[in-house]
């Protein structure tokens, strides 16, 4: 990992396979969730006064921050296409995808193939306005 060398901690943790391998299991390699778990599991480590990184820590951590995220982790780990389809915002690429294209399009981005929609400019209906009452709320 890039940044592994930039920590907050008193004692410097190496990076090593035991900690890579609980790092993408917990966050299925997902950059945005590599880079929170990093954060949570340093301030976790510090407030908690261990000042190290481990594989406990990792899954401790991952667990408490990543609760609504793991029914899509666990359906990612499957690799199952029919459990990852019931998220929207997940899809499997194929290799020609990853292949042909150094920025792949985002999951939630649906494809179009090319074309574009027109859209009509329409009016708005216009805004009428109810007349206010006078309503003493003191009854």
């Amino acid at each position: 990992m890039e940044g592994w060398h930039y920590q907050w901690l008193r004692d410097y943790t190496p990076l090593s396979n035991e900690l890579v391998s609980a790092i993408f299991e917990e966050t299925q390699g997902i950059s945005d969730l590599v880079i929170k778990l990093y954060l949570y599991v340093q301030q976790f480590s510090i407030e908690g006064g261990f000042e190290v990184i481990t594989r406990e820590i990792i899954r401790k951590v991952a667990k408490d921050h990543f609760r609504l995220m793991k029914p899509m982790l666990d359906s990612l780990k499957t690799g199952n296409p029919y459990k990852i389809a019931q998220f929207d915002d997940l899809r499997i690429l194929d290799a020609k995808e990853r292949a042909s294209s150094p920025h792949p399009t985002p999951p939630v981005q649906k494809r179009t193939n090319g074309v574009k929609k027109e859209t009509k400019a329409t009016n708005p209906p216009p805004i009428i306005e109810k007349p206010k009452r006078n309503v003493d709320y003191r009854k």
